[in-house]
């Protein structure tokens, strides 16, 4: 373990700790000029912190117009799905429509008329809910 911690402290000694000392003594070289400059550390600091967001949000406008045409490529490649699938689908039904005249088939549909009790009464609570209609009144009308 005290081996460990020996060569940990040569190794900060010989490589990381003369290139911190020389960073350091250059930081505050240029704090020292820009005081003379009457410069503030604290607003310049800001000002590279805005210059560098600013850079981050011109690379991102950059790649707006590329995903824009991205999208829009995908937008008319699913628009052209969708008209062959409308088209194949009129073809189907073109198809099973001529199954039916070469068949000579006769579909016909039956239209049933309106007014059985159980149709009304299914409906009797959609039309009349809190209305406050009474069992005989409903009779009448079902009638």
């Amino acid at each position: 373990m005290r081996n460990l911690a020996e060569q940990i402290e040569k190794g900060r000694d010989s490589h990381w700790l003369p290139n911190y000392n020389a960073t350091k003594a250059d930081y505050l070289a240029l704090q020292e000029q820009m005081k003379a400059q009457s410069v503030s550390f604290s607003q310049h600091e800001r000002l590279l912190q805005q210059r560098a967001d600013l850079s981050s949000e011109i690379k991102e406008l950059n790649r707006a117009p590329r995903e824009l045409r991205q999208v829009e490529q995908e937008i008319k490649q699913a628009t052209s799905d969708l008209i062959a699938l409308h088209v194949e689908r009129y073809r189907q039904r073109k198809a099973l429509s001529k199954g039916f005249e070469v068949s000579d088939a006769d579909n016909r549909i039956e239209v049933l008329p309106f007014g059985h009790r159980n149709d009304l009464t299914q409906c009797r609570e959609q039309w009349f809910a809190e209305t406050g209609l009474q069992e005989r009144d409903w009779d009448v009308l079902v009638q």
